[in-house]
């Protein structure tokens, strides 16, 4: 059995700017395996997921193998109950998918609520963080949301002083501060042939 390979996760409230980063680090030539197009490209062509979407939504889930997103929302806006009942499919399917590619390097927005993260097992945790009010008109510009909203969407999240808590390093992404440096910093502090 060969060596575990060394795991470095990404995470962040919505509107912190996880992707941004991504994006950033891809210009150093790291790729980060997104969970949120994974998850979406499994409940696509995962057959075993497929399977067990149906089973617990119904089988309209599915039109012509086509996901259909919109009984997805319902199901999920339904309850909380409704929401975990699709993590303890999605999760395990997506842990699988990466710890299984060649990333080392993961996005979840959700790693902590969702138990992800004792899923892929990271080494490193790298929380993003923004202030509130920058994160509000990040979302409500990117996803067309009133403020009510996206602090709904805000609120239903861990405050980010958990996630601080919890992780290696924090970068703050509050537009004032250079996120190329705090990277570069991040860098020096971990091995990078990781």
């Amino acid at each position: 059995m060969g060596k575990k390979k060394k795991v470095i996760a990404i995470t962040g409230g919505i509107g912190s700017g996880k992707s941004y980063v991504a994006q950033l680090l891809a210009k150093r030539g790291i790729t980060v395996y997104d969970c949120d197009a994974a998850a979406k490209r499994l409940m696509q062509q995962d057959a075993v997921l497929q399977e067990g979407l149906k089973k617990l939504i119904g089988a309209d889930v599915y039109q012509g193998n086509q996901l259909q997103k919109s009984v997805v929302t319902k199901f999920l806006l339904a309850s909380e109950e409704h929401q975990q009942a699709i993590q303890q499919l999605v999760h395990p399917a997506v842990a699988t998918d990466f710890l299984h590619s060649p990333y080392k390097w993961i996005e979840s927005a959700i790693l902590f609520e969702a138990h992800f993260d004792q899923l892929i097992h990271p080494d490193i945790i790298i929380s993003i963080i923004a202030p509130l009010q920058t994160r509000v008109q990040r979302v409500m510009q990117r996803d067309q949301l009133t403020e009510a909203q996206a602090m709904d969407w805000i609120g239903k999240q861990w405050p980010q002083e958990e996630l601080v808590k919890r992780s290696t390093f924090t970068i703050n992404n509050d537009d004032d501060t250079n996120l190329d440096q705090q990277i570069d910093c991040i860098f020096k502090q971990i091995d990078f042939h990781i």
